[in-house]
């Protein structure tokens, strides 16, 4: 059992994101396109972290708000039927 218990926690701990930040700043203009290629760049073990967006040309602190902010303008975007 213990030893069962100690691989559980092993793999858990290879599935909780790795210490530190995902940052990274889009135009409210290009959402989906910095969007894109922010994560594009990178691997997924990279975007784990905690996100914090910023919007370019923008003061704010991402307590939460800008990421939800970022992750509306960005699902609108994904489903607008004339973006395509």
């Amino acid at each position: 059992k213990r030893t069962y218990f100690q691989q559980l926690l092993k793999k858990l701990r290879r599935l909780q994101p790795s210490s530190g930040t995902f940052e990274f700043s889009v135009s409210r203009a290009n959402v989906f396109e910095d969007s894109f290629n922010e994560f594009a760049s990178r691997s997924s073990r990279q975007i784990r972290p905690r996100l914090r967006v910023s919007f370019q040309g923008e003061e704010g602190v991402d307590a939460g708000g800008v990421t939800r902010e970022w992750l509306q303008e960005l699902s609108q975007k994904i489903f607008d039927p004339n973006y395509a």
